[in-house]
This record gives C-alpha cells, structure tokens and sequence, in this order.
C-alpha cells in the first residue's frame, strides 16, 4: 500500500509541477513509462505487482479527467489531493481471471494463493477485477463479476409510493411504516467514549495506533448495520412490489442544513435508493423517482395544496381527509409515479420471465456485484 500511494502522489506531483512549470500535460502513457524506468532502477518498486502499481496511476489519471469534466460543467471542480499512506486503502487489479481456488483460496498477483474465510456464497466462473481492500477489521479479496441476481418468492402486492423521513425511516403509501434504527445515534456514547480514549494517548505511540483501531472498527460496525438494514427492506419491497416510487432528493444538498445533517446521513437514503434500483432492475421490477417537490404539502385526495411547517405532523384538508402528513406525501408520491409512466397494472409472464408494464417491457439488466471473502 506505502509503495501504491508513493507512486500516488509523485505522480500527481509530476502533473502538478509540468503545468505551473512548462504548461504541459502529462498523459497516463507518459507515466506508464516513467513507472517502468522506476521499477528497472529499483528492487523497491519491482517487488510490488505491476498491475497495483498502474492502478495508482489509473487513479490519477480518473482524478484529473473528472476535475476537468468539473471544469467544463461550471461546478466547483476540487483539484485531485495527495493521499496519506494510512488512507490509501485498495488496490486494484483490471483483469478477468479465475480468482477463487477452491472454498478457502484466492490467487492474488505476486503472493499467489492466500487462505481466505469463506461464505456459502456461488462464486460464478466469470470474474472482472480484483481488489485488495484495506479495513478496520482487516484485509479482504472483492471480486467484480457481471452477474444478474435473481430475487425469489416475487409477489404482486401492488404498486407502491414511498416518503423517506426521520420520524420514521420510510413510510409507504398503504399506511405502512419502517422505523429509524438510528444506528449511529445509538452508538454515539460507545464512541465518544472511544474518540477520548484516542485523543488521551500520545501521538505515534503503540497505544494511540490500538485506540485508532478500536474507533474505526466501531464506526465500521455502525455502517455494517445501517447497510444490511438497507438490503433487508430494499429486497423485501423489490419482492413484493411491482412499481415502487420514491422522491429524487438532492441528498448533499440537505446535509447543509446543520441540525439535521447528522440525523440524514444516519438515516443512509442514498445507500437505499441505490439498492432499491438495482434490485429491481435485476427482478424485472420498475423504480420510478419523482419530482419531490410540494409532496408533502398536497393533498392526496383533492390535490388542493396548504402549506405545513416541518413540526406539524398531520394532514388535515378541507376535503375532510386527515392521515399522517407522511403517509399523505407517499401517496402523492405514487400518484405522481404513475402519472409520469402510465403504469396502472402489472402482468407478469413467467415462462419470459419479463415484467410488462402496459405493454412496455422491462428486461432485467445486468448489473455489477462482488463478491467479498475476508482474508485470513
């Protein structure tokens, strides 16, 4: 990892340096080259895989090409950073390959075969790239396979709106609810506790790199939490609903908000939408995201809209309708999905094993997952 970030950085350097110096740009070829002279002159770089070492430089190459894109789109374009060696945390390894030996093996470049702790998991024999990842709770092999996986017991409970909130994780537009774990909020005093401990100890001793360790093993585990929670109810409503509609919400841009910004990146909407979409584009399903704007401020019934402030719960309207203002906002969220697709109806063709929406079909796509093992 040391010798991958060095490689990291003088690279980035070497960019740096050629425009403010020579208006010059540097090409990822050009330092091709450069890193193969590196590694003829020294044992130090010739003893770490090739593949590791230009992935280092893919890296940079990635970072200046989407600084530039930045540029073009008027955005704030935050120039690539030189990395600390103790968060330069993978390596990457762009090569189709048979990577899995048997139940407990993976064959990584340069040590050969390495015992692993396997699951139960089906490892398919097509396998795209290799990582090597760095955690708190050790080192793991992800293998990237192009793999469509099939969700079973699909059920047809009807289509679907979802309001994501803080209140209540998500509320559906049938009246149902998923609660807020609340994860990190639960943990909070665990690591505080663990934070003082690390601030107490002095800087560069054993001590201090035992107390880092124990922080960043307990905020793995929080994410951990939060990511399951996320799987279990993503694939749980993929299962039993044809269309699912969610708001397209500008999640950065709510995290401004500083008393609530905690509260929304624990809540992982992001990390459930994007499951969401995956999911039911592999089972044939079809999420729609709509415009979120005023959800919550119209009625589901009449469509008259009165405005609420945040602190007010319900929806009461002069069309007699009163319900939770979440509920409320899931329905409007469904109408306006169906609304947007025309989807009013799902036939389900088992033999094709397609989704068709009003004679509109869904193919499922493929898409990429890995499939992770920890290292022993």
């Amino acid at each position: 990892m040391r010798t991958c970030c060095w490689i990291h950085n003088r690279a980035l350097e070497m960019r740096k340096k050629a425009w403010e110096r020579r208006k010059e740009s540097i090409s990822y070829n050009t330092q091709q080259a450069w890193l193969v002279g590196l590694r003829a002159r020294s044992d130090v770089f010739s003893d770490v895989p090739s593949c590791f070492e230009r992935d280092a430089l893919r890296r940079v190459d990635k970072a200046f090409k989407a600084f530039f894109r930045r540029l073009k789109e008027g955005r704030t374009p935050g120039f690539p950073r030189f990395k600390s060696p103790i968060r330069y945390n993978s390596m990457e390894y762009q090569a189709a390959g048979d990577y899995f030996r048997g139940d407990n093996l993976i064959s990584v470049p340069r040590l050969g075969l390495v015992k692993i702790h396997c699951g139960n998991q089906r490892i398919p024999k097509t396998q795209k790239l290799l990582r090597i990842i760095r955690r708190a709770s050790g080192w793991y092999g992800q293998v990237v396979v192009d793999e469509v996986k099939v969700i079973k017991n699909i059920e047809d409970h009807g289509s679907i709106g979802i309001d994501v909130g803080l209140e209540s994780f998500a509320t559906m537009s049938d009246g149902s609810k998923i609660e807020n774990p609340r994860f990190y909020r639960k943990s909070e005093k665990k690591l505080r506790g663990l934070q003082r401990s690390v601030s107490r100890k002095k800087k560069g001793s054993a001590n201090r790199k035992k107390a880092v360790k124990r922080l960043a093993r307990h905020h793995e585990r929080v994410a951990l939490q939060r990511r399951n929670f996320c799987h279990q109810h993503s694939t749980e409503l993929v299962r039993k609903h044809p269309v699912i509609a969610v708001e397209k919400l500008n999640i950065n841009g709510m995290k401004r908000n500083r008393h609530l910004s905690k509260s929304i990146s624990d809540a992982g909407w992001n990390i459930f939408t994007t499951q969401l979409s995956v999911k039911a584009a592999n089972a044939g399903r079809m999420v729609v995201a709509v415009n979120p704007a005023g959800t919550s401020q119209t009625c589901p019934d009449c469509g008259d809209v009165r405005k609420k402030k945040l602190s007010e719960r319900t929806h009461s309207c002069a069309c007699g309708l009163k319900c939770h203002r979440d509920h409320a906002s899931a329905r409007v969220i469904l109408a306006r999905a169906l609304g947007t697709t025309g989807v009013t109806r799902l036939s389900r063709d088992s033999t094709a094993g397609v989704s068709q929406f009003e004679g509109r079909q869904v193919d499922p796509t493929k898409q990429e997952h890995s499939l992770e093992k920890s290292s022993a």
